[in-house]
């Protein structure tokens, strides 16, 4: 458990830019099984994950976290490409 002080909480905040859940969904995919006549394969592949879909989003040390609608936590590392103007470090 980490004992942090409201004032270190709010410097990491400063710290980091902030995202909106659209550009979080960008970031991750969620594995989803392929299906064929509307049954698995046993196979997985990736799927986007839609802004709709985000319940929170988070972006601290390069990492974005996406908790989702349905309980899935997602993780991926920050993209530059993909980060608003305003956010870029």
């Amino acid at each position: 458990m980490n004992n942090r002080t409201d004032s270190a909480a709010a410097d990491d905040s400063a710290a980091e830019p902030t995202i909106t859940a659209a550009v979080a969904a960008k970031h991750v995919r969620r594995s989803v099984p392929v299906m064929k006549d509307r049954k698995p394969t046993g196979e997985m592949r990736l799927a986007p994950v839609r802004a709709d879909e985000v319940f929170a989003h988070s972006l601290r040390d390069g990492v974005v976290t996406v908790v989702t609608v349905d309980g899935k936590k997602l993780t991926a590392d920050a993209d530059p490409k993909l980060m608003p103007k305003a956010a870029k470090a």
